[in-house]
């Protein structure tokens, strides 16, 4: 055991930040592609983190310290090292305070360009990869500056909600206000469970949007559901959206 870590651990660090990355994007895909969405538990994102940031630091400066990865895979990994990160990023958007989240973005950002440009040995892949990369983390970094410093952009209202038959499914319908800019009429529909409580974090359903329009329309909708499955929306001309076993779709309601 200590020949297996001191051979992948102290001495390719590289493979340990690179499969720390690879489990976390695993489990977020995981998540989101079976209906949820991750919530950190209140105060418990600046833990979270904090810990990351920590371990994505000290991997990354023992990665820039031991060098010593002259493996074509590990050129590979360190050019491949910044997608995981951008992936990681994106995925874990919304599930944390911003300011937090903002701190743990720009860490592993920054790491992930750093360790590609010193372990990346190839000027062309260097040259192309690096535009292409730094070009995305200044656009991500600046979004999330944006969100982090200035107040929420709009204003989001549920103004009606209706439980299915059996209580399977929640619609809502949404206003989405955006001032001058007018704004959106959004309509929602959440499986209804129980949510599945983690240590830190907290596993919900995701809604899903079936409908979205115009501001304003919302005043002029009334939500019914003539089964768990078949929802319809009275509206200048009515809209019946089906469960169909898989996703929402809107059906032809002549």
């Amino acid at each position: 055991m200590k020949k297996w870590f001191d051979k992948y651990v102290l001495n390719h660090p590289l493979y340990l930040l690179v499969g720390i990355l690879s489990i976390l994007v695993g489990l977020l895909l995981l998540i989101r592609i079976t209906g949820f969405v991750l919530v950190i538990s209140l105060h418990a994102y600046i833990f979270v983190s904090g810990i990351l940031s920590v371990i994505i630091l000290v991997l990354a400066t023992f990665c820039i310290i031991k060098r010593n990865e002259n493996l074509k895979l590990s050129c590979v990994l360190y050019g491949f090292l910044p997608v995981l990160s951008i992936a990681f990023i994106l995925l874990t958007y919304d599930t944390m305070s911003r300011h937090a989240y903002f701190v743990l973005a720009f860490v592993i950002l920054i790491c992930s360009m750093i360790l590609f440009f010193l372990g990346t040995s190839h000027l062309l892949t260097k040259i192309i990869l690096g535009t292409v990369y730094f070009l995305v983390v200044i656009v991500i970094i600046f979004i999330i500056l944006v969100n982090t410093v200035l107040p929420p952009f709009g204003h989001n209202e549920v103004t009606q909600s209706a439980i299915s038959p059996n209580g399977y499914y929640k619609a809502e319908v949404w206003s989405n206000s955006q001032g001058a800019l007018g704004g959106a009429t959004w309509v929602y529909v959440t499986r209804q469970s129980d949510n599945i409580n983690l240590i830190f974090a907290q596993l919900q359903q995701r809604p899903v949007r079936v409908y979205s329009g115009r501001w304003g329309e919302f005043e002029r909708m009334i939500l019914n559901w003539e089964s768990d499955t078949l929802l319809i929306v009275e509206f200048d001309a009515p809209m019946t959206f089906r469960f169909n076993g898989v996703r929402w779709i809107e059906i032809d309601s002549n």
